[in-house]
C-alpha cells in the first residue's frame, strides 16, 4: 500500500510542472528576395529587442502587439548605437524568438542592420 501511494504522489507531483515553452522563427517574412553577393551593401550591426507581457491580461484593446513592441525595442536601441533606419538602411536576417511559462510570455526580435550603397 505504501509503494502505491509513494507512485501515486509522484506521478501527481510530476505532473503539476510544466516546463517553459520555446517558439522561434526563422524564415523569410516578407517573401521579398535581395541579391547580397556583391559590394552593395554596408553591414552596421546586429540588434536585439525584447518584450514580456503577463498571459492573463484582462484589456488588449488599442494597444500593441507584443512582437511589435519587441520590435521597437530592437529600433530604439539601434537609435541609441547611432543607427536611425531611414533612406536605404534595412532589417534583414529578422529572428523572431517566443518563451512562454505558467504567467509570462516574452518575445525577442533579433535582425541585422545594413544599408545598400549601390
Amino acid at each position: 500500500m505504501k509503494k502505491i501511494l509513494l507512485v501515486f504522489l509522484v506521478i501527481v507531483g510530476l505532473t503539476g510542472c510544466k516546463a517553459t515553452l520555446y517558439h522561434g522563427i526563422y524564415s523569410n517574412m516578407n517573401g521579398t528576395s535581395v541579391n547580397l553577393s556583391g559590394q552593395n551593401f554596408k553591414y552596421l550591426g546586429s540588434f536585439s529587442g525584447t518584450a514580456s507581457e503577463p498571459k492573463m491580461r484582462v484589456n488588449i484593446i488599442g494597444e500593441e502587439g507584443i512582437v511589435s513592441e519587441a520590435k521597437t525595442d530592437l529600433i530604439n536601441k539601434a537609435k541609441k548605437a547611432g543607427i536611425e533606419l531611414k533612406d536605404s538602411r534595412v532589417l534583414c536576417n529578422v529572428i523572431i524568438e517566443a518563451t512562454e511559462n505558467k504567467n509570462t510570455l516574452s518575445v525577442t526580435v533579433s535582425a541585422d542592420v545594413i544599408e545598400y550603397t549601390k
